[in-house]
């Protein structure tokens, strides 16, 4: 389902985009009302897993976004929280496949507390900040928020998400 933005965020939308390409007008996007879903993941490596950490997900997407989503953990360092010695930030990036040749391209940015017991849950939240895409989601702005646990010894991850997501219009 979608929606028109108010003017306010079509202004916002179009200053934002100012400072990274050419001149867009805000109207020349489409932007979705808060979407939400679930996802299922599981840690993936080998050669195809190009995580300079050596630690890759794929997964799956349902609810409001259906499709499948690859990520790659780029960093992974203690908060330096004395509190919690558990607490871990990391970054990374996605590529969320919706079919079709519709992806959309994400940098990542997460919390993670890592439970000392592999086979206990590890709760993490991860925002992926949308960085373009192709098909329907070439130019897209907006963010995913996943909340979920990972289960180091099995390597399986579950969670929901909610996101906003704004698309070039396209004149077809």
């Amino acid at each position: 389902m979608t929606r028109k933005i108010n003017f306010s965020a079509r202004v916002l939308i179009g200053l934002a985009l100012l400072a990274f390409t050419k001149p867009i007008a805000a109207d020349d996007f489409k932007c979705s009302d808060t979407i939400a879903g679930s996802f299922t993941s599981t840690l993936s490596g080998g050669p195809s897993c190009t995580s300079p950490i050596g630690v890759c997900t794929t997964g799956v997407l349902t609810g409001d976004l259906e499709g499948t989503y690859n990520f790659t953990m780029l960093t992974l360092s203690p908060s330096g929280n004395p509190n919690d010695p558990t607490e871990f930030h990391y970054t990374g990036s996605s590529v969320v496949d919706l079919g079709n040749g519709n992806r959309i391209f994400g940098n990542d940015s997460g919390v993670m507390h890592i439970n000392p017991n592999p086979a206990g849950p590890s709760p993490f939240t991860t925002t992926v900040a949308f960085r373009g895409g192709e098909g329907a989601y070439e130019g897209a702005v907006g963010k995913i928020v996943a909340t979920g646990v990972l289960i180091f010894a099995t390597g399986n991850a579950e969670g929901s998400y909610s996101a906003a997501i704004c698309s070039r219009k396209h004149n077809d």
